[in-house]
């Protein structure tokens, strides 16, 4: 069995972060009906009964030959999926309800062009009922409402996407985690943590704005100010990366102990493959250079720190889903 890769600082008490209340953060949401009957319709419509039809109707698949002087419409065999306007709103419109091998003329763009309907499909849909739901296939849907709450719930991720509500709502499970956990950190490795946050703290520095005049900077602490609520000569960037750092530390061991509660913590193995996909994309580097640039200590605190960045943020989103979807 292949070696678990772990720190040698460790957690004396790991706080469960789903006792947070964040239900203040969740905002008020009401569903685009719209949207989720084009939602609802498009799920249909893969699901539905594909039939050879007579006419050319909206939401038909059809095949077209075509003769213009305009190249985009002297083509034989173009498949048009009617009434989307993806190929020409205008010569879509003209052909709609005229049947399969009748030839039309008309013009397009100022254009003659002449054509011919050689095969019209159209999908059937299946009625919206619990019975057919449960026929699609789709994981944990089989009524009618578990796929209208699919719909929403990509309504709700998209409204996050936008929205500092879930920042706001992560934000605080993180601190409640931070706050409730005990990490007793081992000082070799909180002593290369710090080492770390040096170099940072130095390109922080160097970067510091430059002004040419007082009025150029009286006008970036305004704007500074102004974005970010703090005056900028009140920000301890020291203190805020070394806290950084600090933290990434305290996650990793976090994130170690979830794994093995999971049964799946880090081993040499993952590490090596890791070092692997370096060599792949550098192979002029020695794999000795590979790994004193990505070490395993860096690794670890990577790929566990990313564990628990992932668990928390489906946490809040799941809270948001079932508080704002009303199908749930």
């Amino acid at each position: 069995m292949a070696e678990v890769l772990k720190l040698k600082s460790r957690a004396l008490k790991v706080y469960d972060y789903k006792n947070t209340d964040i239900t203040g953060y969740i905002p008020e949401f009401t569903p685009d009906e719209k949207q989720l009957e084009k939602d609802i319709d498009r799920i249909l419509r893969a699901h539905g009964n594909r039939v050879a039809a007579e006419t050319a109707e909206d939401g038909d698949m059809i095949v077209l030959d075509l003769e213009s002087e305009n190249e985009r419409f002297n083509k034989k065999s173009v498949m048009v999926p009617l009434g989307k306007g993806i190929f020409s709103k205008e010569l879509e419109a003209h052909i709609i309800g005229k049947k399969v091998g009748e030839e039309f003329v008309t013009s397009v763009d100022g254009k003659e062009v002449k054509g011919v309907i050689t095969k019209s499909t159209r999908t059937i849909l299946p009625e919206l009922t619990d019975e057919n739901v449960a026929t699609f296939g789709m994981e944990g849907i089989s009524t009618v409402k578990d796929l209208k709450a699919f719909c929403v719930d990509k309504q709700i991720v998209n409204m996050l996407d936008e929205s500092e509500d879930a920042d706001q709502a992560s934000a605080a499970v993180w601190q409640a985690l931070s706050d409730n956990s005990e990490i007793e950190l081992d000082p070799e490795e909180l002593k290369r943590a710090d080492a770390a946050a040096d170099i940072k703290v130095a390109e922080l520095e160097a970067q510091k704005p430059v002004f040419e005049t007082e009025e150029e900077k009286e006008t970036f602490l305004r704007e500074y100010e102004e974005e970010f609520g703090i005056p900028y000569e009140d920000v301890d960037f020291a203190s805020f990366v070394y806290g950084m750092f600090h933290t990434e530390l305290n996650i990793a061991v976090m994130g170690y102990e979830q794994a093995v509660k999971e049964g799946h913590p880090l081993t040499e193995d993952d590490y090596q493959r890791y070092i692997g996909r370096f060599q792949e994309a550098y192979p002029d580097m020695s794999k000795e250079q590979i790994e004193a640039d990505h070490t395993r200590e860096e690794f670890i605190k990577q790929e566990y720190n990313n564990l628990i960045c992932d668990e928390l943020d489906e946490y809040v989103a799941d809270a948001f889903k079932k508080k704002m979807n009303p199908y749930r």
